[in-house]
């Protein structure tokens, strides 16, 4: 669910405040660097949502008294999502992706898909750098893409900002050095194939795959 409060945050912090207090949730969380991660979970009161996380880009947004926060440990997936809900570029991607689904404000998945390549173009570049991360958040990403990509048409279209244009070009350029399992992720046809529909849903231009330098990935 995508939720978007700009202009109001004060009225926004006490209204989301009170569902918290009304849900009765005995966990509330925050880390410590920006942009902010709340984390709000462990409902006392039945129908409400198990877990609530929410993303702020203002350093000051008003949510709770800090009376109330304990210290919250960013794993390396959501770290570097939040690094790209700060990234203008993809804020402004991700407000022209919204749609409503009865009423709920979600990403279309033809916008998630630069989102997860971008998250793994960061988290492979910063373990190229020699940080430790999580394989299995890697490997999430990547696969994602091609599992979202089934849902596309050969004759849609997506226009992408300049550096989410390059950064899929760069994520598809990356993964086709690579043989991803198909047939153990439930996806139909090669992963060229799918490459190829990526390609053109998003317009992209995308090098000649080099086929001996393609490695296994599983």
């Amino acid at each position: 669910m995508v939720l978007i409060a700009e202009g109001h945050l004060r009225e926004f912090a006490q209204r989301l405040w009170s569902f918290i207090r009304d849900g009765g949730y005995t966990s509330i969380t925050k880390n410590s660097a920006q942009p902010h991660l709340y984390r709000f979970m462990h409902p006392s009161t039945y129908g409400y949502p198990t877990m609530i996380e929410l993303f702020s880009r203002h350093p000051d947004f008003p949510i709770v008294p800090n009376s109330f926060l304990t210290p919250l440990h960013i794993a390396n997936d959501v770290s570097s999502l939040s690094a790209i809900m700060l990234n203008d570029s993809y804020y402004r991607l991700l407000q022209q992706g919204r749609e409503s689904i009865q009423g709920i404000s979600v990403l279309n998945e033809k916008y998630l898909i630069p989102f997860k390549a971008k998250a793994w173009l960061d988290l492979n570049a910063r373990e190229q750098h020699g940080e430790h991360v999580d394989g299995k958040d890697l490997k999430k990403h990547k696969y994602d893409v091609f599992r979202l990509a089934q849902l596309l048409a050969p004759e849609d279209r997506v226009s992408l900002n300049d550096e989410a244009y390059h950064d899929l070009a760069d994520f598809l350029g990356e993964i086709s050095h690579e043989t991803l399992p198909m047939k153990q992720l439930g996806i139909r046809g090669t992963q060229q194939d799918i490459i190829d529909l990526i390609a053109g849903v998003y317009q992209l231009s995308i090098p000649p795959r080099d086929e001996s330098s393609t490695t296994m990935s599983a």
